[in-house]
């Protein structure tokens, strides 16, 4: 080879000859599927978690477990609250019946502005 200076253009031509004879490098058609394939994509959070949590409830011992608590907290609730309705009856009452009679007073407008719609 000489060592003649190549102009820009000779130049751009010469490395445009040498990549052209390099073999091609793709990956083959199939390359994404198989790729893909092997990919393991988490689940989102909140799905892994409730997952999780039937997997850890569906044990008969820890079913058990969870629908004994489950019946402990509604006695405690229903200990609070019964006693509480008892106490305050006659406020509850008052407030039922007010509620009741103002529903009452609604429907019968409502239907008085209905029956005097023309058609």
């Amino acid at each position: 080879m000489n060592h003649k200076q190549l102009t820009d253009i000779e130049l751009d031509a010469l490395v445009v000859r040498s990549l052209s004879r390099l073999p091609v490098m793709a990956p083959s058609r199939d390359f994404e599927a198989r790729v893909m394939a092997r990919v393991r994509l988490p689940a989102p959070l909140p799905f892994a978690l409730v997952h999780r949590a039937r997997a850890w409830a569906g044990q008969p011992r820890r079913a058990l477990v969870l629908a004994g608590s489950y019946t402990v907290a509604v006695l405690v609730a229903l200990g609070a609250l019964v006693p509480w309705l008892i106490a305050h009856g006659p406020q509850i009452s008052f407030g039922l019946d007010w509620a009741l009679a103002r529903s009452l007073v609604l429907v019968h407008q409502d239907s008085i502005a209905v029956s005097i719609e023309p058609r």
